[in-house]
C-alpha cells in the first residue's frame, strides 16, 4: 500500500489546533466572560444562549449587563475586569457569529452603556490600574550579591541563570518557561571573539504567534573578569545539568560536591515554582517589596528606555508590536518625578528651571550677555554657559589628556564656518548658527584657569599671534591674573566672535 502524502485531521482536531494559536490565558479569559454573561442571563430569567440572539436583542442585553455586572460577592468589578469581560464576549461572538460588538453600529447602545459603567467605576475608585513594579537598582544589586545567587552552589547557580535569562531576554512572566530545553539558548562569538548567549529556537509568544519571520530576542554579553558574568554562569549551568533530562530548568540537588559533574536531579522544575520565582526571591533576599516575574520584564524595558535607546530597538528585544503597548511598561521613578517637581518649584520662585538642575563638571566660558548677538543668552547681566554635550563627545582621547585651555576646537567647528566668515579677520568671525543653537542656559560652571597652565601657540590650527594681534598684546608678553579692582578698571571690553568678553584672563608661564 502506497504511503499517504497528506495528513488527515478531523474537525475536532483542527479546532484544537486553532485554539493553540491563542494564548492559554486569553482562552481562559474568554471562557470566564462567557460564563459570567450566561450566569447573568440565568439569574434574570432569560435564555442563556446569547450567541443565538438577534443583534437588536443582543444589543439590549449587553447594555443592561455592563451596568448590572457584579462580582461573586455582589460588589462592583474593577474597570479593568469589566473591560476584560467585554473583550472576552467580543472574541466569543466573533468566532461564533462573525459579529463585532465593539465596532458594529448595531451595538452602539451597548457601547454607550459600557462607557457609562466605566465612568461610574472610576468615580467609585475602581478605575485605578495597578502596574507591575520596576525592580529598583538597590534591590537588583542586593539580589545579585546575595548568597542565593552564588554560582558555587546548585541553587544559587540556578537562580542567577534564570534571572539573567529573564532580564536580558525580557521574558514575559512564566511564558514558555516550562518548554525551554538545553537547545533553546546557545553560546556564540562575534567577529571580535567576544562571547554572548543568544536564543536560537523560535517560540510562540503572546503577541507573536503566526507568520513572524524574525526571532525577537536580546543577547547576554560576556563580561570578562566579572564574577557576575552571565555567559560564564550560563556555560557552567549547562555543563552541570543532568544529561538524562532535556529541560533547561531542572531541580537543584540539596547535597553536592564542588567537583561533581552533575548538580541537578533528573527532573524539571514545576510550573508553580517557575511562576513564583521572583516573589520567592523577594522574600528570601529581603527586598524592599514583593516583586513578580513580570516586574523583571518591566525593569528591562524601563532601564533601556532611561538609557535613551530608540523604541524600535527595545521592541526588537521585548517583542512588542507597537510603541503604544511598549509605553505602558515604562515607569517614571520618584527620582525622575522629583527633578520635574524641582523645575516647577524653580519656576514659581521666578528662576529659570534649567539653571536649577544639579551642576555638572563641564568646561565653560563666562560671557557678558548684554552685548551678545541676538537671543543667544538670557536677559540677566551675566550668565555662565557650558559647552554642549556634542562638544564634549567630539574631543579626542589625546585632547582629554591636555589642560582645558589647550584643547583644540573640533573639526566640525572649522567645517561649519561659512565662506563669508572665512573672509573675515579671525578675531571677529561669528559663531555659526548651529553652534549658537547648541548653547543652552543650563548648568554652567566658570572655567578655572590655573597659573601654571600654558596657552598653546596654536589652537586647532589658529595662530595666536594673528588671533590676539588686534588686542595690542605682544605675543611674547606674559599676561598674568589681574585683581578684581584691575578688572573693574578695564576701560573697554574686546570683541571676539561677535561676543563681548569683559573679564577674559589669559595665563602664561613666565
Amino acid at each position: 500500500m502506497a504511503t499517504k502524502r497528506f495528513a488527515s485531521h478531523t474537525g475536532e482536531e483542527i479546532e484544537t489546533k486553532k485554539k493553540l494559536l491563542t494564548p492559554a490565558n486569553t482562552n481562559k479569559a474568554t471562557d470566564v466572560a462567557v460564563k459570567t454573561l450566561r450566569s447573568y442571563l440565568a439569574e434574570t430569567g432569560q435564555e442563556v444562549s446569547f450567541e443565538m440572539f438577534p443583534d437588536e436583542h443582543l444589543n439590549q442585553v449587553l447594555a443592561h449587563f455592563y451596568i448590572d455586572a457584579r462580582n461573586e460577592t455582589g460588589g462592583h468589578y474593577k474597570s479593568t475586569t469589566l473591560s476584560s469581560l467585554r473583550y472576552g464576549i467580543s472574541r466569543f461572538l466573533k468566532e461564533k457569529k462573525n459579529i463585532d460588538i465593539l465596532r458594529d453600529s448595531s451595538f452602539k447602545g451597548a457601547n454607550v452603556s459600557f462607557g457609562t459603567a466605566m465612568r461610574e467605576l472610576k468615580q467609585m475608585g475602581k478605575g485605578e490600574i495597578t502596574h507591575y513594579p520596576e525592580i529598583n537598582g538597590d534591590d537588583l544589586q542586593k539580589m545579585y550579591n546575595h548568597m542565593l545567587f552564588s554560582s558555587d552552589t546548585p541553587h544559587g547557580l540556578a537562580n542567577k541563570v534564570q534571572m539573567d535569562i529573564r532580564l536580558y531576554f525580557c521574558r514575559r512572566g512564566e511564558e514558555n518557561m516550562t518548554k525551554m530545553s538545553k537547545k533553546t539558548f546557545k553560546i556564540m562569538e562575534d567577529e571580535f571573539g567576544r562571547k554572548f548567549v543568544t536564543k536560537v529556537e523560535d517560540e510562540l509568544m503572546k503577541n507573536r504567534r503566526q507568520n513572524d519571520k524574525e526571532i525577537f530576542s536580546g543577547i547576554m554579553p560576556e563580561i570578562p573578569g566579572s564574577l557576575l558574568c552571565p555567559v560564564k554562569s550560563f556555560d557552567k549551568y549547562i555543563k552541570k545539568l543532568h544529561p538524562g533530562c532535556e529541560r533547561l530548568w531542572q531541580r537543584p540537588r540539596d547535597s553536592f560536591g564542588a567537583q561533581d559533574q552533575v548538580w541537578f536531579y533528573n527532573a524539571p522544575i514545576g510550573k508553580h515554582k517557575l511562576a513564583t520565582f521572583m516573589s520567592d526571591l523577594s522574600e528570601k533576599c529581603d527586598l524592599s517589596e514583593r516583586y513578580t516575574n513580570h516586574s523583571i520584564r518591566t525593569s528591562t524595558i524601563t532601564m533601556l528606555a532611561r538609557a535613551n535607546f530608540p523604541a524600535g530597538h527595545i521592541m526588537a528585544v521585548s517583542g512588542h508590536k507597537s510603541v503604544s503597548s511598549l509605553a505602558q511598561y515604562q515607569r517614571v521613578s520618584n527620582s525622575d518625578k522629583g527633578h520635574m517637581a524641582h523645575c516647577l518649584s524653580a519656576a514659581i520662585h521666578g528662576n529659570n528651571p534649567a539653571l536649577q538642575q544639579p551642576k555638572q563638571n563641564r568646561p565653560s566660558a563666562t560671557v557678558t550677555s548684554s552685548e551678545a548677538p541676538g537671543d543667544m543668552f538670557a536677559e540677566s547681566d551675566l550668565h555662565t554657559r557650558s559647552l554642549p554635550s556634542t562638544r564634549a563627545a567630539s574631543l579626542t582621547a589625546a585632547e582629554h589628556q591636555l589642560p582645558l585651555p589647550v584643547r583644540s576646537l573640533p573639526s566640525t567647528r572649522a567645517a561649519s564656518l561659512t565662506v563669508a566668515e572665512h573672509q573675515l579677520p579671525l578675531p571677529v568671525r561669528s559663531l555659526p548658527s548651529t553652534r549658537a543653537a547648541s548653547l543652552t542656559a543650563a548648568e554652567h560652571q566658570p572655567l578655572l584657569v590655573r597659573d601654571d597652565d600654558i596657552i598653546s601657540q596654536e589652537i586647532g590650527g589658529v595662530d595666536l599671534d594673528e588671533l590676539f594681534g588686534e588686542f595690542d598684546l605682544p605675543p611674547t608678553t606674559p599676561v598674568h591674573l589681574v585683581s578684581q579692582q584691575q578688572q573693574q578698571n578695564q576701560a573697554q571690553p574686546f570683541i571676539f566672535n561677535n561676543c563681548s568678553f569683559s573679564n577674559v584672563q589669559f595665563v602664561m608661564r613666565k
